[in-house]
This record gives C-alpha cells, structure tokens and sequence, in this order.
C-alpha cells in the first residue's frame, strides 16, 4: 500500500475528505491556484507566474502513478477546507468534530504537542534563514511565543 492510499484509507476518508490527494484528480487541477513568485526589480516588485514544484502529479497518467515518491512532508493536494477539518481533528484529540471518527489515539495527539526537546527550551524561539528562497522565506521565530514560556 503507497503512503498516498494509506492517508485515503486511514485519515481522509473518514475524515470524509474525497478531494484530498497527492494526485489531483481533474476537478482538483482545474480548480488549483497557479503558483507566483514576486522578485524585486529596479522598478519595484514584480509577480511572474511559475511552474509548480510538484509538477509531475499534476500531468502523469493513473498508470505512472505508482512510479512516483510519496512524501509524507509535502504534495498533497487539497481544499483549505480540508485541512481544517484535519488540524479539528488533531485539536479535538484525534477525533472528528465533523463525521465522529478517531484517525487518532488520544496518547498520540498528547504525544504530538509534547515537548520533544525539554534539553532546548528556546528551540522555537531560533530564527531560520530561508533554505530556497525561491519557495520560502526567513522565519524570525520558528513559534513566537510569550518570553515567560519555555
């Protein structure tokens, strides 16, 4: 089972998220937002259109689709709705407040906003230089966060 049919399966479903994937099926692309890119000119700010990162997905045949990585850190295709209806689900402890389904145990979500890192309590609080600035920019705080919290 890809990582793709595993989410499908085991999260979006019943979440009930059927417009959620890693291959959008045709209602998907044709209702994506196209990807911009605002530069600095002599002239001022200008936004050019660019190609999507994950372009493959987009235009592959349903036969080459188990040829392609599934990523669990990025390439889902999905409406905003949908991903609100999966951070519900991770702050109702794993349980949907939608269709009442648990894509997660309550140990695990009280895993998931554990301190993984007691040893660096200002870990957050660390600025990230941008790693492509292409596609992301400086992050002065990973999670600002009042000075009194660790």
């Amino acid at each position: 089972m890809s990582l793709n049919e595993y989410f499908q399966t085991h999260i979006f479903a019943p979440l009930g998220l059927y417009n959620t994937s890693m291959f959008p099926t045709p209602q998907i692309r044709y209702q994506l937002a196209h990807m911009h890119q605002k530069t600095m000119t002599p002239e001022g700010p200008k936004t050019r259109s660019r190609d999507h990162p994950y372009r493959r997905p987009l235009f592959i045949s349903p036969a080459e689709i188990p040829s392609v990585y599934n990523s669990a850190d990025a390439g889902y295709f999905a409406r905003p709705t949908d991903y609100v209806q999966i951070i519900a689900a991770l702050l109702n402890n794993g349980l949907s407040p939608t269709t009442h389904h648990r894509i997660l145990a309550k140990t695990s979500i009280e895993e998931i906003f554990t301190n993984q890192i007691p040893q660096l309590p200002d870990f957050g609080r660390k600025a990230i230089k941008a790693a492509k600035v292409t596609y992301t920019n400086d992050i002065p705080q990973l999670y600002p966060q009042p000075s009194e919290q660790p």
